[in-house]
């Protein structure tokens, strides 16, 4: 089982809900589906999810994040917000969502004062 969850000789949960899943032919089936308040519904395949995930880990890695640094994300529960959280975690970044009404002050003290280098919000 141990060699199931892991890859590249690590466990990442970002290319565990993504990339494997594509490369075990599961591409092309639904990984999540987003209902908008407006009762619409937007389907994400394995491979866009993988795809939206990695562009967005690329953009991180631009920005000087890399393996240990800490990322959150501070917004309304949206879609964009599960695309950023796997991409953080295939940098292998410590990495947290916020929503509205949480204090950051309570955060730095839950990760134990890690130094944190930026927050994505609306």
């Amino acid at each position: 089982m141990e060699k199931q969850l892991t890859i590249y000789n690590q466990y990442n949960i970002g290319h565990l809900c993504t990339r494997l899943q594509r490369e075990r032919g599961r591409g092309n089936k639904v990984a999540m589906r987003w209902i908008q308040p407006a009762k619409e519904i937007k389907e994400f395949t394995f491979a866009d999810l993988d795809a939206q995930s990695g562009r967005f880990a690329n953009v991180l890695q631009r920005l000087g994040f890399s393996k240990g640094d800490v990322f959150f994300t501070f917004l309304h529960k949206m879609r964009v917000q599960f695309i950023a959280i796997l991409g953080a975690l295939k940098m292998q970044l410590v990495t947290g969502a916020l929503f509205p009404g949480t204090v950051v002050t309570h955060v730095a003290a839950a990760v134990g004062g890690l130094p944190w280098r930026s927050m994505v919000r609306p």
